[in-house]
């Protein structure tokens, strides 16, 4: 009897796979999908970011790799150092080189985000100028580079890719504002001689003292 019933349990098996193996193919992925997603990843290029103390504000800065003719938006963050608040007020211009970029007002608090387009390649000076009621402040950018093409970008973006430290935890400006989070640069500075700590005084067991009256 066992004999007789393992052939209709072997085509039981066969019923069963050839049920199965068109779902199995319909779930696997499509190489023509993928390779698209990933020409979309490759076309992506790290942006610039700048962190920058001034002697009143606090300037975070995000921009894309710069090349002549194409639009260019930098994303710049203003923190009051003496407040921990954002800049929710002002005007914002940015000069790189003979173009001037200008951000007439905030788009949101904090964050100025003045746009344009560079005529030509080359390394030029920039320096940003903050005007508003709650800090007035010109920032030293250094020099900008604007790269003779994508490709010249994407370079010097691999160029400069590093990793994130292992268990680093991003801690956002617009998190930072809401808590009042006070930054300072890092720097030798002298620090208090004293702790005031709370503390219980023991005595040695076994010891003994006479105090006595002058």
């Amino acid at each position: 009897m066992k004999i007789r019933s393992a052939p209709s349990f072997v085509l039981s098996l066969l019923i069963l796979s050839s049920l199965l193996l068109p779902w199995v193919a319909g779930c696997a992925p499509h190489d023509h999908a993928h390779a698209g997603e990933e020409s979309a990843a490759e076309e992506e290029i790290e942006p610039m970011v700048l962190t920058l103390f001034g002697e009143r504000v606090l300037l975070f800065v995000e921009y894309p790799r710069l090349v002549p003719g194409e639009p260019a938006t930098f994303l710049a963050h203003f923190t009051v150092l003496a407040t921990g608040e954002p800049v929710r007020t002002g005007r914002v211009v940015l000069e790189v080189g003979s173009t001037t970029l200008t951000a007439q007002a905030p788009k949101r608090d904090g964050l100025f985000t003045p746009e344009g387009r560079f005529p030509a390649a080359g390394r030029f000076a920039a320096r940003l100028t903050l005007t508003s009621e709650q800090a007035s402040e010109v920032l030293d950018l250094g020099e900008l580079v604007v790269h003779a093409d994508p490709a010249a970008a994407r370079a010097d973006a691999e160029a400069d890719a590093t990793e994130e430290p292992a268990g680093s935890v991003s801690f956002l400006l617009e998190q930072q504002w809401k808590v009042g989070m006070m930054l300072a640069s890092a720097e030798p500075r002298r620090v208090t001689e004293w702790l005031s700590v709370p503390a219980r005084i023991v005595p040695a067991e076994g010891a003994a003292a006479a105090v006595t009256a002058p």
